[in-house]
Protein backbone atom coordinates (compact mmCIF):
# COMPACT_ATOMS: atom_id res chain seq x y z
CA UNK A 1 0.00 0.00 0.00
CA UNK A 2 1.39 3.41 -0.98
CA UNK A 3 0.42 6.85 0.27
CA UNK A 4 0.83 10.05 -1.68
CA UNK A 5 2.68 12.79 0.18
CA UNK A 6 0.84 16.07 -0.27
CA UNK A 7 3.40 18.36 1.37
CA UNK A 8 6.99 18.17 2.50
CA UNK A 9 7.46 18.62 6.21
CA UNK A 10 8.28 22.22 7.15
CA UNK A 11 12.00 22.97 7.46
CA UNK A 12 11.62 23.43 11.22
CA UNK A 13 10.12 19.95 11.61
CA UNK A 14 12.89 18.43 9.49
CA UNK A 15 15.46 20.17 11.69
CA UNK A 16 13.82 18.90 14.89
CA UNK A 17 13.73 15.35 13.56
CA UNK A 18 17.39 15.43 12.49
CA UNK A 19 18.26 16.60 16.01
CA UNK A 20 16.08 13.88 17.54
CA UNK A 21 17.88 11.27 15.43
CA UNK A 22 21.26 12.50 16.69
CA UNK A 23 20.02 12.41 20.28
CA UNK A 24 18.83 8.84 19.81
CA UNK A 25 22.06 7.69 18.17
CA UNK A 26 24.10 9.10 21.06
CA UNK A 27 21.87 7.50 23.68
CA UNK A 28 20.24 10.74 24.82
CA UNK A 29 16.77 9.20 24.89
CA UNK A 30 15.02 11.79 27.05
CA UNK A 31 16.37 14.59 24.85
CA UNK A 32 15.18 12.62 21.80
CA UNK A 33 11.70 12.38 23.29
CA UNK A 34 11.56 16.10 24.03
CA UNK A 35 12.73 17.08 20.55
CA UNK A 36 10.23 14.67 18.94
CA UNK A 37 7.45 16.27 20.98
CA UNK A 38 8.55 19.69 19.71
CA UNK A 39 8.49 18.43 16.13
CA UNK A 40 4.97 17.06 16.59
CA UNK A 41 3.81 20.28 18.25
CA UNK A 42 5.19 22.44 15.43
CA UNK A 43 3.81 20.14 12.72
CA UNK A 44 0.33 20.09 14.28
CA UNK A 45 0.25 23.87 14.58
CA UNK A 46 1.35 24.22 10.96
CA UNK A 47 -1.26 21.73 9.79
CA UNK A 48 -4.00 23.43 11.82
CA UNK A 49 -3.03 26.84 10.46
CA UNK A 50 -3.17 25.55 6.88
CA UNK A 51 -6.45 23.81 7.64
CA UNK A 52 -8.24 26.99 8.66
CA UNK A 53 -7.86 26.75 12.45
CA UNK A 54 -5.48 29.68 12.87
CA UNK A 55 -8.10 31.62 14.86
CA UNK A 56 -8.46 28.77 17.34
CA UNK A 57 -4.70 28.69 17.86
CA UNK A 58 -4.69 32.45 18.39
CA UNK A 59 -7.57 32.13 20.87
CA UNK A 60 -5.57 29.55 22.83
CA UNK A 61 -2.66 31.98 22.97
CA UNK A 62 -4.77 34.93 24.11
CA UNK A 63 -6.58 32.88 26.76
CA UNK A 64 -3.27 31.45 27.99
CA UNK A 65 -4.45 27.95 27.07
CA UNK A 66 -1.74 27.44 24.47
CA UNK A 67 -0.75 23.93 25.59
CA UNK A 68 0.30 20.86 23.65
CA UNK A 69 -2.75 19.05 25.04
CA UNK A 70 -5.16 21.68 23.64
CA UNK A 71 -3.40 21.74 20.26
CA UNK A 72 -3.53 17.95 20.08
CA UNK A 73 -7.24 17.94 20.97
CA UNK A 74 -7.94 20.52 18.27
CA UNK A 75 -6.00 18.42 15.75
CA UNK A 76 -7.94 15.29 16.70
CA UNK A 77 -11.20 17.19 16.32
CA UNK A 78 -10.17 18.71 12.99
CA UNK A 79 -8.23 15.95 11.30
CA UNK A 80 -9.08 12.69 13.07
CA UNK A 81 -9.33 10.72 9.83
CA UNK A 82 -6.05 12.13 8.50
CA UNK A 83 -4.25 11.34 11.77
CA UNK A 84 -5.52 7.78 11.59
CA UNK A 85 -4.17 7.43 8.05
CA UNK A 86 -0.80 8.84 9.13
CA UNK A 87 -0.57 6.47 12.08
CA UNK A 88 -1.53 3.46 9.95
CA UNK A 89 0.94 4.49 7.25
CA UNK A 90 3.85 4.51 9.68
CA UNK A 91 3.26 1.03 11.06
CA UNK A 92 6.01 -1.26 9.78
CA UNK A 93 4.97 -4.86 9.13
CA UNK A 94 6.76 -7.36 11.40
CA UNK A 95 8.38 -9.08 8.42
CA UNK A 96 10.35 -5.96 7.47
CA UNK A 97 11.51 -4.96 10.97
CA UNK A 98 15.14 -5.47 11.83
CA UNK A 99 16.57 -5.85 15.30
Amino acid sequence: MFFRIEHNAPVEVQTYLREASKCFIYGQFIACLIVCRSAIDFALRECLSRGGRKRDLERFRLEKKDTFENVLSLARESFSWKLLICIRATVVPAKTRTI
